[in-house]
């Protein structure tokens, strides 16, 4: 990429999508905003592309934040999604663990799964704590499985099985036999999305991932085309929920890591500002349209945490450590069944807009 001198940050929110470049030849640096178009989230970005005039066949690379993954949990905007588990686990979504997250808030409901309880399916299969096999995989019980997901038309699926980030071989079959039968379907496993213990977290992660892929899938695939036939032959990034960045075959196939993509680059940003600055701690804040979001930045860096929740949602992955909630600048005001004033998660978005 000697040739090339250009870099380009683009992100697209739920209201406004935002880009910067760098020339990299004059140092020259420049920013140029569009709202967000939803039914084709990629023509926000040429927008943007052509306000900047940046030429892409002569940009490096091109690094992405996106809130899309994140606004299709909070909205309930994500894919049809099954889940395969073990024999007598198909309630761990909702069981959880067996906590009540707000113990003084007498009307507090729990948010209901992604998954709905007829879409669970549970599979005979058992691996013990060591690996050791205890009940063979029932291959015939997978592929009814796939019959049944295809009648009820689901578009993607997460396979959780107990321990199988000790032995994984039970869900690499299912996953083979789904491939197989139902090649047009999504499909999530759980030893390479989260290889640790604790079921309820590795469970929802696994289901968090498996609802966003079809919307990502779609939404990356095109993003990537649109660069392509403007001869963009640089690499495109995304920007990972930790602060790091990852291709975009890593992001299609594990877009949990993309949940807090937009508002973790802001984070990592204000922590390289505040390097600048000789200011240790920093107090970031991320308005967007469809929700808010804080971050602390101590010692020049946005801490991180191992897990976090999504909406309800527990997410076993590294996170820049983002406090969040559905109240951005466009977020809906409604009246509930008890006639109480309600803010959001629904957003207006960029349609019909703020």
């Amino acid at each position: 990429y000697g040739f090339m001198n250009y870099v380009v940050g683009v992100d697209i929110g739920g209201t406004f999508t935002d880009l910067v470049f760098l020339n990299e030849e004059t140092g020259e640096i420049a920013s140029t905003k569009a709202l967000t178009t939803p039914d084709q989230l990629t023509s926000a970005v040429m927008s943007c592309l052509e306000l900047a005039r940046v030429d892409l066949a002569k940009t490096r690379f091109v690094i992405h934040g996106t809130t899309v993954g994140i606004n299709a949990v909070i909205e309930r905007k994500g894919a049809r999604t099954a889940l395969l588990t073990t024999n007598g686990f198909r309630d761990v979504l909702e069981i959880g663990r067996g906590d009540f997250k707000r113990m003084y808030e007498l009307l507090y409901q729990r948010p209901s799964t992604l998954v709905p309880r007829h879409l669970r399916l549970e599979i005979p299969e058992r691996m013990a704590a060591d690996g050791e096999e205890l009940i063979p995989l029932d291959e015939a019980a997978v592929r009814a499985a796939a019959e049944r997901l295809k009648k009820e038309n689901v578009e993607s699926v997460a396979v959780v099985y107990l321990f199988s980030y000790i032995d994984a071989s039970h869900e690499r079959r299912t996953a083979e036999i789904l491939t197989e039968t139902c090649p047009n379907l999504s499909i999530s496993v759980s030893h390479r999305i989260s290889q640790e213990w604790r079921e309820y977290e590795r469970s929802s992660t696994t289901v968090v991932n498996a609802y966003i892929q079809p919307t990502m899938e779609h939404y990356l695939g095109d993003f990537l085309s649109s660069l392509r036939a403007r001869q963009f032959d640089g690499r495109l990034l995304v920007t990972q929920s930790n602060g790091g960045a990852f291709s975009v075959e890593a992001a299609l196939a594990q877009p949990v890591h993309t949940l807090e993509s937009g508002p973790a680059a802001g984070a990592v940003g204000w922590a390289a500002l505040s390097s600048l600055k000789d200011e240790e701690k920093i107090i970031s804040f991320d308005m967007g349209g469809t929700t808010a979001k804080c971050c602390i930045n101590d010692g020049g860096y946005a801490q991180v945490a191992e897990e976090y929740d999504v909406d309800g949602h527990p997410i076993r992955i590294p996170v820049v450590d983002i406090k969040e909630v559905s109240a951005g600048g466009g977020s809906i005001g409604w009246i509930d069944a008890g006639g109480a004033l309600t803010l959001g998660p629904q957003s207006a978005g960029a349609k019909p807009g703020p």
